[in-house]
């Protein structure tokens, strides 16, 4: 007599950070594959280097990302690794991709359409204020990102979607603060009167 029985196979931690990492490396080039179009015909770096700062520039900013969020679930009494924690970022960008192309006008899209993926700066006009610039980029690929990235997070923390999704808009709030005040620094002004 034959039995069957039914059996819950659980991955092993390390081939699941293998997926990410591999994962990882593909929005890496799509990054390297938007960024291709997006270098200026007149610049004076070659397109090729061009590319490369920005995939690197990009990489450098998820490798801030991650340390940052780092010391944010730490903070939380959550201790997690940044080698967890980089990949998982670097793979929440990959709809800022997406974001990138509609607004430098790679994939073409109506306006409204458009500035409703990737946010105001798919209308092509330079933002005016700290405010404006610092949520230019505020459209729906932008909650996804965020959405993603919360997901992985809190799933690489132990936590709940809750926790994650609010560590991570604080930490995108915080950035969009830093970018509001920067901008009106450069600009000559400050929140002061």
């Amino acid at each position: 007599m034959t039995a069957v029985q039914a059996e819950r196979i659980v991955p092993h931690p390390r081939s699941a950070d293998r997926r990410l990492w591999v994962f990882a490396l593909v929005t890496c080039l799509m990054w390297l594959e938007e960024l291709r179009y997006t270098v200026p015909a007149e610049s004076p770096v070659p397109a090729w280097l061009a590319t490369l700062l920005g995939v690197a520039s990009q990489l450098a900013f998820t490798s801030g990302e991650a340390w940052v969020a780092v010391a944010a679930w730490r903070i939380q009494g959550t201790r997690v690794r940044w080698a967890a924690l980089a990949p998982r970022v670097l793979v929440a960008s990959a709809p800022e991709t997406l974001a990138l192309s509609i607004a430098s006008g790679h994939a073409s899209s109506p306006a409204p359409i458009a500035e409703a993926l990737a946010g105001p700066r798919a209308s092509g006009v330079a933002p005016q204020s700290g405010l404006a610039f610092a949520f230019a980029g505020a459209g729906a690929l932008a909650l996804v990102r965020l959405l993603l990235s919360a997901h992985l997070q809190s799933r690489a923390a132990g936590a709940g979607f809750a926790r994650g999704l609010a560590t991570v808009a604080a930490l995108w709030l915080a950035t969009r603060l830093l970018m509001w005040w920067a901008f009106e620094l450069l600009q000559g002004r400050s929140f002061q009167p």
